[in-house]
């Protein structure tokens, strides 16, 4: 797929341009897209670090190469051509969380604020809402690091588009997805379809995790969220993506290729007359 969108059809071809990657006939391989996205790059990189025998990819298009140089993909060919950076101000560095989540409480949380908050162009979000935020961003990698059984962690890349007013972040792990996770815990989810499990997941307090009162609040206050603010909002694990744009829940969509873990695809909109937590509210 030359470009990717966030539309589902990019899904499956994200997944058939990661099975192409896996079968080099060396250590680097290439592949044809001329621009990727935030999510893609947070995918690929996963897909290096879980790969035992591809070590590089590079792309034919030089400024695909660029974008990857700029934003921190330690996986590019060395050969790759590299010329006129594009400025990074907008990019949110490909970044990778794993490890023990103790040591990560405080350090993933000032990550998410430096990179989301402390730009000139960054929406201006009230405290108690930039802390909301963060928390619920946090939880995507807790969950990913606790409950997926992802060898390396989750992945998170991003950008700005000051120009268009949002803003796109996404988290991957290459673990075990959403359904298989529901289904190992749980026998009334060997009867659910893909996207009715990631539907579950999203519901208010609901967890795998058997401190269950404690868990399982994150994604419900992010979807609603961006609900109210005319975000996106995208999940993909298994065969299934569940997507909502601003109040609209998309029809369920099952995908032709079969994504390896869980995928977080979020898109928030720059309006600052919207951002408040409704304990602010007048």
């Amino acid at each position: 797929m030359r470009f990717f969108s966030i539309r589902p059809p990019s899904f499956n071809g994200l997944v058939r341009l990661g099975n192409g990657l896996q079968q080099p006939s060396s250590g680097t391989a290439v592949f044809h897209s001329e621009f990727l996205r935030p999510y893609c790059v947070a995918y690929l990189d996963q897909l290096l670090r879980n790969d035992d025998t591809l070590q590089y990819i590079r792309s034919e298009y030089p400024t695909v190469n660029r974008y990857l140089k700029q934003v921190g993909f330690d996986h590019l060919a060395p050969d790759s051509e590299i010329s006129n950076p594009f400025p990074t101000e907008n990019m949110i560095a490909l970044t990778a969380f794993n490890g023990d989540l103790n040591d990560l409480a405080e350090e993933v949380p000032f990550w998410l604020e430096q990179q989301l908050f402390s730009r000139s162009f960054a929406p201006n979000f009230t405290p108690p809402l930039r802390r909301k935020i963060v928390k619920n961003l946090w939880e995507i990698v807790c969950n990913a690091i606790q409950h997926s059984d992802s060898v390396h962690g989750a992945s998170c890349c991003g950008q700005f588009y000051p120009e268009k007013g949002y803003f796109e972040i996404a988290f991957y792990d290459h673990g075990l997805g959403i359904p298989q996770q529901l289904r190992r815990h749980f026998d009334k989810a060997k009867s659910w379809s893909d996207v009715e499990c990631i539907a579950w997941a999203l519901r208010k307090g609901t967890s795998t995790h058997p401190l269950r009162e404690t868990r399982g609040m994150g994604l419900f206050y992010l979807r609603n969220f961006l609900t109210l603010n005319g975000g996106w909002l995208q999940v993909a694990s298994g065969r299934g993506i569940y997507q909502s744009e601003g109040e609209r829940v998309q029809a369920p969509v099952q995908i032709a290729e079969r994504f390896q873990g869980t995928l977080f695809n979020l898109r928030i909109v720059y309006d600052d007359e919207m951002y408040s937590t409704v304990s602010e509210r007048p």
